[in-house]
C-alpha cells in the first residue's frame, strides 16, 4: 500500500512539473497583460467548493499599466482570480492559485490584468500582501 502511495504522489508530481510554464513564457504574458496594479481588498466571495474563482472587491491603491482602460487610482473594482483552500490538491495545470484564506480585508492584492479585470498570465505576478 505504501509503494502505490508513493507510486501515485509521484505521478501527481510529475504532471504538476510538466504542467508548469517556463518562466519566459509567462513573463511574455505579463507584458502583454493591458493592467498591472495594486488593489487594497475590501471584500472577497469565495467559492463554495475547495477552488474555484475568487471575486475580491476594492480600490486601486497602485496603477502600474493602464493599456486601453479607463482606471484611475482610488477607484473600487472586482477582480477575479483562481483561488483553493489550503491544503487542497488541485489538478496540474499552469494555474497559480491564491490561497482563499490570504485574501482578507485589509491585504492587498497585486495583479496582471486583462481587459475584463480577470487575473492574466495564469495568476503569475500575483501576489497578497500585508501593505
Amino acid at each position: 500500500m505504501t509503494s502505490r502511495l508513493i507510486i501515485a504522489s509521484l505521478i501527481l508530481w510529475a504532471g504538476a512539473a510538466s504542467a508548469a510554464l517556463p518562466p519566459r513564457v509567462l513573463k511574455k504574458m505579463r507584458d502583454a497583460a493591458p493592467i498591472h496594479l495594486t488593489m487594497k481588498i475590501e471584500a472577497v466571495r469565495k467559492p463554495l467548493g475547495a477552488s474555484g474563482t475568487c471575486r475580491v472587491t476594492g480600490p486601486i491603491a497602485a496603477l502600474y499599466r493602464n493599456r486601453g482602460q479607463r482606471l484611475r487610482v482610488g477607484q473600487r473594482i472586482t477582480v477575479s482570480l483562481k483561488c483553493t483552500r489550503r491544503g487542497t490538491l488541485n489538478p496540474p495545470s499552469a494555474t497559480h492559485w491564491i490561497v482563499m484564506e490570504e485574501l482578507v480585508p485589509g491585504r492587498s492584492l497585486s495583479a496582471y490584468l486583462d481587459a475584463k479585470l480577470n487575473v492574466a498570465a495564469h495568476g503569475s505576478g500575483t501576489t497578497v500582501t500585508n501593505d
